[in-house]
């Protein structure tokens, strides 16, 4: 066998195996981009936590900001949601920290939301698979006594 053709059969079976194994890698589930607005009595909801629960694989979380928007991670790379029908959870409550730099996590802080909008959730979303970042999910929560921020 001349060189030439042995080095070319190398070549090609090296290339072969590196479209294989490129191929192979896991790139997880496909997920649907969430993000929108979390409202109490029409003010924004700041500093909550934002949680859907799949019928099926793990949840996507998401914290809303001083105006109430949030969006949602699947993990700490991966933005989105898994589609499908989702419980979604949303919570006030901080465990508190005294060794963290954020002030809220040091004192920690009260689930101010009934449970209804958290440890027994009515709430319920059905995800597309075609869904779109234009397309906000806004929770208006309305609850006596509590207000936003």
């Amino acid at each position: 066998m001349r060189w030439e053709t042995r080095r070319g059969r190398i070549s090609t079976a090296l290339i072969a195996v590196a479209v294989m194994a490129a191929g192979c890698g896991q790139r997880g589930p496909e997920l649907v981009p969430v993000q929108g607005t979390v409202t109490v009595n029409g003010e924004p909801l700041s500093h909550a936590s934002v949680i859907f629960r799949p019928e099926n694989g793990r949840p996507s979380i998401g914290k809303t900001d001083e105006e109430g928007r949030y969006q949602l991670q699947y993990t700490r790379e991966s933005a989105g949601a898994l589609p499908g029908l989702h419980e979604v959870a949303i919570s006030t409550f901080v465990e508190s920290d005294p060794d963290s730099s954020d002030p809220i996590v040091q004192l920690g802080r009260r689930e101010s939301l009934p449970s209804q909008y958290n440890s027994h959730t009515t709430l319920k979303v059905e995800l597309p698979q075609d869904h779109q970042a234009d397309h906000p999910l806004d929770f208006a929560l309305e609850v006596e006594g509590v207000q936003g921020k």
